[in-house]
């Protein structure tokens, strides 16, 4: 296997070299000012199957994106929220409405033509609100306490641990089942105890979650699902815990 091209190579402060497969499948790798370009090539070789199965993952979504049908939001189309499959229902009222019920999702007819701007803003509130909780169990649990946490709306990274200890999470987790949440939750957080992926980082992920490999698949699965740009027409399949 020939060496992987790098398409972008970004020096800054940073300790260690990170690789980034962008949108369209070209290879980002961000490395430290002063490391020789040597090193860094070599380095890269030794993760070429790393990269190509990244390359793949991405290049894969990116394709389910492209074939998914876009166009407006309508009455009756299927949106999701923490997991669960609610109904869009349209109504006329005097005042612009948007709220979730038991079994709809409610929204004014004077939104509809910015719609999907309304849902993201909805969504990303309404997660703020669930990471609070969150965060605030597995903190306890882990032992560490990140100095920020924040909404990104990156569109191909679920979360991420900045040097500083700022813990990002994606604003499209907030339609994934909590069970997928929780799972980028404590592995960004366990990264402020590794900052790397090695067997000590996993062991400790392992431990919060037994079953972080079934929650890592489901994402992969479904993650072209955890979007406003797609038409649902059916439920979004729920997260089952690997039977042992």
């Amino acid at each position: 296997m020939n060496p992987p091209k790098i398409d972008r190579l970004i020096r800054s402060q940073r300790k260690t070299v990170a690789l980034i497969i962008r949108p369209d499948g070209s290879l980002e790798v961000r490395a430290p000012l002063r490391l020789p370009k040597k090193e860094i090539l070599e380095w890269v070789a030794s993760k070429s199957n790393w990269i190509e199965k990244h390359r793949q993952q991405v290049l894969q979504i990116q394709a389910e994106k492209a074939q998914a049908v876009s166009r407006s939001l309508q009455n009756g189309d299927l949106l999701y929220v923490m997991g669960k499959t609610y109904p869009l229902r349209v109504i006329k009222t005097q005042t612009q409405t948007l709220r979730l019920e038991k079994t709809r999702l409610v929204m004014s007819s004077d939104l509809l033509p910015h719609a999907k701007t309304a849902l993201q803003k909805f969504l990303t509130e309404l997660l703020n609100l669930t990471l609070a909780v969150r965060f605030s169990i597995f903190t306890e649990q882990i032992g560490k306490q990140p100095a920020r946490v924040r909404i990104s709306k990156a569109r191909t990274r679920w979360g991420s641990c900045s040097s500083n200890g700022t813990i990002a999470i994606n604003w499209r987790l907030s339609m994934a089942p909590l069970e997928i949440l929780d799972y980028i939750i404590v592995h960004e957080l366990v990264h402020l105890k590794h900052p790397n992926h090695s067997r000590a980082f996993w062991a400790e992920v392992a431990r919060i979650l037994p079953d972080y490999k079934a929650r890592k698949q489901w994402l992969k699965q479904y993650a072209a699902w955890l979007t406003l740009e797609r038409i649902n027409d059916q439920p979004l399949p729920p997260y089952h815990p690997a039977v042992k």
